[in-house]
């Protein structure tokens, strides 16, 4: 496990033309509403871990594919996080344990659910809540160990983002959107890694393709 943590550090450089994708998802995601499209970009990186289809950063071939399904994850991740953590803090606001831990369960629900999600970029499947639990169940222990290790390490991060946040200039900004873009890339490659392909789940993944081809 700590082999494919420390490859997935790696893995946003391993790509001979590296620097470029990864300079136009660092810019793009500097501008507001188009870092969507960053988002979108990392989510097609999930999705090709899923189906081991490409191992290195994919072209950005397909900016509007891109925004569009940055939109939707930004969505799934309103539904999950940020809704219910301004209800509960609302409802509750002496209650923070209880809504702090209700909040990190959400939290070890979302990759999945965004694995979920990407297979087919249907935004109904990121709430199939009892397919999302079979998958977690079937890939338990290195589910928890992954995301317990994302946990320690997007907390480390945040507190380094946070630092330079409160400096307020232009250079932090775009430093902190490349940041931001790195860890974005090895998140989502390292639980692609964990995924759990069930039985139909390529194929139906290659008829969306079809589709969002067609279309």
């Amino acid at each position: 496990m700590s082999l494919r943590f420390i490859e997935s550090l790696t893995y946003p450089f391993s790509d001979e033309r590296w620097w470029k994708k990864f300079l136009i998802g660092w810019l793009v995601n500097a501008v507001p509403f188009l870092n969507f499209a960053a988002t979108g970009y990392v989510a097609k990186i999930y999705r090709n871990r899923i189906q081991k289809s490409e191992e290195s950063l994919p072209e950005w071939d397909d900016w509007i594919l891109f925004l569009k399904h940055g939109v939707m994850i930004f969505a799934v991740v309103c539904c999950y996080i940020i809704v219910p953590g301004t209800v509960l803090s609302w409802l509750f606001p002496t209650w923070t344990t209880i809504a702090g831990l209700i909040i990190i369960g959400m939290c070890f629900l979302l990759p999945m659910s965004i694995g979920n999600f990407v297979l087919q970029y249907r935004f109904k499947d990121a709430f199939d809540f009892k397919q999302i639990i079979q998958r977690i169940k079937s890939v338990f222990q290195e589910y928890v160990i992954v995301f317990f290790i994302v946990l320690g390490f997007g907390t480390f991060m945040y507190v380094f983002l946070r630092q330079w946040q409160l400096r307020r200039d232009p250079f932090s900004w775009i430093l902190l959107s490349g940041i931001h873009f790195y860890v974005q890339l090895v998140l989502f490659k390292i639980f692609g890694d964990v995924f759990p392909v069930q039985k139909g789940d390529l194929a139906r993944a290659d008829q969306a393709d079809s589709i969002e081809e067609d279309s």
